[in-house]
């Protein structure tokens, strides 16, 4: 009788095991785990039964606001995300092709993933910010093979339930001696003051594909007008223009021109023109001022 309780428990035990629904816990992709990936075409079909199919889940989705009305016009596909399991949406925006450093031609995928209330409609709020996954491809016999992506968790920022990045509006460059990347801005703006920060993407191919900060907690621009109002002694702005400085690094330097005005040491605000260059440190992946 003990032996037959015994076998009952266990074959309930493998039973329960089964049957709990499987939720994607946000691991590396498989480029990054070590597995050759290749699709027959980039689109939205082959990109999501590749990455996300055993994610999918069946709920219809809405666009909650205004400002996704578009976004659903996306190809797109309800899925579970993140070590939760979030009830998500994700969004396949268009390929944007560019080539290496040596003129190969490569094409970035970019997925959007944003979160869904509980009535299926998308997130929308002033601090939210959806999440990104980016993969990079190149053609191999007749079809195009991942050359590499963005670990799980990587975070590019953005607001009101979307992203910073903009591929219609990037530009794919060189960033370092042989890596093709872009640089973007996010930021935010909270009771009359905004202020954005700069950061950069490298399209790695040996490894995963990197978001690092440039300017941190300096800022690339800054404007608090609205909090005290233009003609204020406390109101100042200023503005940043980067510009890249080719060099034999894995990144190269960025020079950021700011131009408007900024308080000295005793807060007393002053003129600000002047340049101000970050170099990146490759032992520590991070951007310094100089």
């Amino acid at each position: 009788m003990d032996v037959l309780l015994k076998r009952i428990f266990s074959l309930s035990v493998l039973v329960v095991f089964f049957l709990q629904p499987v939720i994607a816990s946000p691991i590396a992709h498989p480029l990054v785990a070590g597995s050759a990936v290749s699709l027959k075409a980039l689109d939205a079909q082959h990109v999501f039964q590749s990455f996300y199919a055993y994610r999918k889940i069946g709920i219809a989705v809405s666009e909650g606001s205004e400002i996704n009305r578009d976004r659903l016009e996306l190809p797109h596909m309800a899925i579970r995300y993140g070590e939760e399991g979030q009830n998500s949406v994700a969004l396949f925006h268009p390929v944007k092709p560019y080539r290496t450093v040596d003129g190969v031609e490569r094409f970035l995928v970019m997925v959007e993933i944003v979160g869904l209330e509980d009535d299926g409609s998308m997130k929308y709020c002033h601090g939210c910010a959806s999440d990104v996954e980016l993969f990079a491809f190149k053609r191999e016999g007749g079809g195009y093979k991942l050359i590499s992506s963005t670990e799980a968790g990587t975070v590019f920022g953005g607001a009101y339930g979307t992203t910073a990045i903009d591929l219609n509006e990037l530009r794919i460059q060189q960033i370092g001696s042989n890596t093709m990347g872009f640089l973007y801005e996010t930021g935010f703006t909270n009771q009359g003051v905004t202020e954005t920060t700069l950061m950069l993407v490298a399209l790695h191919e040996d490894k995963p594909i990197k978001v690092v900060t440039v300017t941190g907690d300096d800022g690339y621009s800054f404007d608090n007008s609205g909090m005290y109002g233009e003609d204020a002694l406390e109101s100042y702005a200023y503005d940043g223009q980067y510009r890249l400085i080719p060099s034999s690094g894995e990144l190269y330097s960025i020079a950021i021109d700011c131009t408007g005005s900024k308080p000295d040491v005793n807060g007393k605000v002053q003129p600000y023109n002047q340049t101000e260059i970050y170099r990146y440190l490759s032992d520590k992946g991070i951007y310094i001022k100089q």
